[in-house]
């Protein structure tokens, strides 16, 4: 039951991300800020929580991965995100997000060489075509309207997203997960410094970023 609990309370503040952005955005924040600071504290979270419970060491080998991951996964993700919530609206941006598991099918296939058979050719084929129809349904967009950009953000932001599981596969075997975010997430907070135009919002922009 308690698993249960954890996983609505995942999926309902993962869904809270794109309208809480569109609140961050309209209170005077700039799109890539929002996804700075979002990292930057979610290292203090998780470092807080890896020091308490003695889980800091990690083997000098695996660092320039999961640095890799920290620029590519973390960085790319929630940059790619921000800016497709910002183009086109948090539903266009969760929905094309969303094309993350096709992804992670592609890609257990062409790295981890998993085999890739009728059904999971059929399921991608099915997570294609329902993002396609949703994405392009009437009203979706900022206005009615979507852009290249929103699209091209969105479907970024699956791709790094999926990266998650890829990761996971290879790492989460030898460390907990507050081990990787203490590295991780500082690299990912470095490389979005030189896209951040840092702002001065008012004090409400700060609980929905």
């Amino acid at each position: 039951m308690v698993g249960y609990l954890y996983v609505l309370c995942a999926a309902t503040m993962w869904g809270l991300i794109g309208p809480l952005s569109k609140l961050a955005f309209a209170a005077g924040m700039d799109t890539v800020e929002v996804a700075f600071w979002r990292t930057s504290l979610a290292w203090f979270l998780f470092a807080a929580q890896a020091v308490k419970n003695r889980e800091t060491r990690i083997a000098w080998r695996d660092l320039p991965a999961v640095a890799g991951f920290g620029v590519v996964g973390i960085a790319g993700l929630f940059g790619a995100y921000v800016v497709a919530v910002a183009a086109g609206g948090a539903a266009l941006a969760s929905v094309l997000l969303y094309t993350a598991p096709a992804w992670v099918a592609l890609m257990s296939w062409l790295f981890l060489k998993e085999p890739m058979g009728g059904f999971k050719v059929a399921a991608v084929i099915a997570t294609i075509v329902g993002v396609a129809g949703v994405s392009l349904g009437a009203g979706i967009g900022s206005g009615g309207a979507i852009g290249s950009k929103a699209i091209v953000f969105g479907l970024l932001s699956g791709i790094t997203y999926a990266l998650y599981y890829i990761f996971g596969k290879y790492y989460l075997g030898r460390y907990k997960t507050p081990t990787l975010f203490l590295y991780a997430l500082p690299v990912g907070s470095l490389a979005l410094l030189p896209f951040v135009r840092f702002t001065r919002p008012p004090g409400r922009a700060w609980f929905p970023a």
